[in-house]
């Protein structure tokens, strides 16, 4: 979704919204609401979380770039390997980033 929405920023100006802000507010809503349903959730206040995502959308941003100019499909593939090579690792950090237990907060009654 964020990289999807940075490319769209455009269209969120025209509501009068900021996409990054936006993206960041939404990430936190529904990580929190997932905290209710699920044993485990991500991390999102994490220095590196939003840090991370930032990096994929500047690669996502230059792939994107790398595809609207002309040039054979070869030299655009080695172009863009430098870019999903640092997207992919980045990536991974995300997924490896520790998680938040919330199996503690199921034993609550509302």
């Amino acid at each position: 979704m964020y990289l999807n929405d940075i490319q769209r920023s455009g269209f969120y100006a025209t509501l009068g919204l900021d996409a990054r802000k936006f993206d960041i507010h939404v990430i936190r809503k529904t990580n929190q609401s997932s905290g209710r349903l699920f044993p485990v959730i991500l991390d999102v206040e994490n220095p590196y979380f939003f840090e991370y995502l930032e990096i994929c959308s500047e690669m996502n941003s230059k792939l994107i770039e790398i595809d609207k100019i002309e040039a054979s499909p070869i030299v655009k593939t080695f172009k863009k390997l430098p870019s999903y090579t640092i997207l992919i690792w980045y990536l991974v950090k995300l997924y490896l980033l520790k998680p938040i237990d919330t199996q503690m907060e199921w034993n609550k009654v509302y």
